[in-house]
């Protein structure tokens, strides 16, 4: 499952919306892409892991693309994994389904 972010990550809009994506059932891998992401404060990277946390505590994957430099930074100090194109994101998503089994 993809989803793709727009504009500012703040700590409300985030919020709401990664507690809504930490409720999604039967998927194995989640990108997020991100390359639309104008503005990301410090509340809104910990919402986003706090949501990626709550996802892989659940065995969902979550893997981030077309992040900004500027944002890479403060995800990867809290152990986010990145990726600098969707379709990057995308072969390491079909990678680790066929590893694991889901994908033949």
């Amino acid at each position: 499952m993809a989803y793709r972010l727009d504009g500012p990550l703040f700590f409300a809009a985030a919020h709401r919306f990664l507690l809504e994506l930490t409720e999604i059932a039967a998927v194995s891998v989640v990108i997020l892409r991100m390359s639309r992401v104008s503005t990301m404060d410090g509340t809104g990277v910990l919402v986003l892991r706090d949501a990626v946390e709550r996802l892989e505590h659940r065995g969902v994957t979550v893997l981030l693309s077309g992040v900004r430099d500027e944002h890479r930074h403060q995800l990867e100090t809290h152990g986010v994994r990145t990726f600098a194109s969707t379709p990057e994101a995308i072969e390491h998503a079909r990678n680790h389904l066929r590893s694991n089994g889901t994908l033949p």
